[in-house]
C-alpha cells in the first residue's frame, strides 16, 4: 500500500520515472496487485516510446480488478484514442460509460473516436450528451469561457485551412449550444469558405433569426445571396445592416456592387464613395468603382479609378 501511494503521489507530481522506480520494485513481491500493475501502466504512458506497453500493462489491470474500473477504462480509452486506435478505443468507452454514465468525460472522448471513425451523427449525439453533463455543474461564466475557448479553436482551424475540420468543430459546439447566433455565423463563414453558399445562407439565416439585431448577421446574408444572385434580397439585408451600422464601410461597397449588377451604377457610385471615406479602399473598392463609372459611359474616371487599383495592387505585392 505504500508503493502504491508513493507511486501514485509522484505521478502527480509528474515525475513518471520516480513512479516506476518504485511500483517495479514492490511488483517483484507483488506481480498480480492491480493497483501497481495500473500505476506501472500510467507511468509508462507519459512517454510516448512506451505508449504501447503502457496499454498492455492497463488491460492487465483491467483482468486483475482494480479499483474503480470505469476511470481505468476511460484512461485505457484515451491512450488508445492517441494512438489512434479508435476500433479499440470505442468498447473500452463503452464499458467505462456501462459503469460511469454521468461522467462528461467519457462522451467528451467518445465524440472525438466516432469522428476519427467518420461517425458524424454518433460524435454529434456524444458531444450534445457531454455539454449537458457539463451545465449541470458549470456555472454561466464557466460556460461562457469554454464556449469562447471552443469557438477559438475552430477559428484556428479555419485559419489554417483546415475547413472540414472546423465545420465538424462548430457543430460539436451547436450540439450543446444550438441556440447560439455567433456560432451558427461561424459556421456560416465556413461552409461559404467550402463555395457551400446555399448551405451557408441557411446558417446565417438561423443567426439572424436568433439574433436579429446584429448588422453583420444582415451582411452575411447579403453576401450569400449576391453570390446565389438574389439581388434583391440581397440588397434589403444590406440595407437593414447599415440601418443598424451604417459605418461599415464593407457593407457599403458590398452594397454598391450589388446595386451594380442590378444596372443601378448611378446609386453604386454613392456607396463606393462612402465605403473609401470610412476606411475602406480596396482594390475590389476600385475595381467595382471602375466598373460603375464605365458603366455610365464615364470611360476617363474610370480608368483613373483602375490607375488607382493598379497602384493599391502593387502595394499590396510589396
Amino acid at each position: 500500500e505504500v508503493a502504491s501511494q508513493l507511486g501514485s503521489l509522484h505521478l502527480t507530481l509528474d515525475n513518471p520515472a520516480r513512479a516506476l522506480e518504485i511500483v517495479d520494485e514492490a511488483l517483484i513481491e507483488l506481480p498480480t496487485h492491480p493497483t501497481l500493475v495500473l500505476l506501472k501502466g500510467l507511468a509508462l504512458s507519459k512517454d510516448i516510446d512506451t505508449r504501447q506497453e503502457a496499454i498492455t500493462y492497463l488491460r492487465k489491470a483491467l483482468d486483475l480488478g482494480p479499483p474503480n474500473p470505469g476511470r481505468v477504462w476511460l484512461e485505457l480509452a484515451i491512450m488508445l484514442l492517441d494512438e489512434g486506435d479508435w476500433e479499440a478505443a470505442l468498447p473500452a468507452l463503452e464499458d467505462s460509460r456501462a459503469l460511469r454514465p454521468d461522467d462528461p468525460e467519457i462522451y467528451y472522448r467518445l465524440g472525438a473516436a466516432y469522428r476519427m471513425a467518420g461517425d458524424r451523427d454518433n460524435a454529434v449525439a456524444a458531444l450534445k450528451r457531454f455539454q449537458e453533463l457539463r451545465r449541470q455543474t458549470d456555472t454561466a461564466g464557466s460556460l461562457s469561457k469554454r464556449l469562447g475557448t471552443e469557438l477559438n479553436e475552430a477559428f484556428t482551424l479555419a485559419e489554417q485551412n483546415k475547413l472540414p475540420e472546423a465545420l465538424a468543430k462548430l457543430d460539436e459546439i451547436l450540439a450543446g449550444a444550438p441556440d447560439n447566433a455567433r456560432v451558427h455565423a461561424s459556421k456560416a463563414k465556413v461552409l461559404y469558405s467550402m463555395d457551400q453558399t446555399t448551405e451557408a445562407l441557411v446558417s446565417a439565416t438561423r443567426a439572424l433569426e436568433l439574433d436579429p439585431g446584429r448588422s453583420e448577421h444582415h451582411l452575411l446574408a447579403g453576401v450569400f445571396l449576391l453570390d446565389l444572385d438574389r439581388f434583391r434580397e440581397a440588397e434589403t439585408a444590406l440595407r437593414r445592416a447599415l440601418d443598424l451600422d451604417p459605418r461599415l464601410s464593407e457593407v457599403h461597397t458590398t452594397l454598391a456592387g450589388s446595386l451594380v449588377k442590378q444596372g443601378r451604377p448611378e446609386e453604386a457610385l454613392e456607396h463606393f464613395d462612402r465605403a473609401i471615406e470610412l476606411g475602406g479602399d480596396s482594390t475590389a473598392v476600385r475595381l467595382g468603382y471602375a466598373g460603375a463609372l464605365e458603366a455610365l459611359g464615364r470611360t476617363e474616371e474610370a480608368e483613373a479609378q483602375m490607375a488607382v487599383y493598379r497602384e493599391l495592387r502593387k502595394a499590396a505585392r510589396e
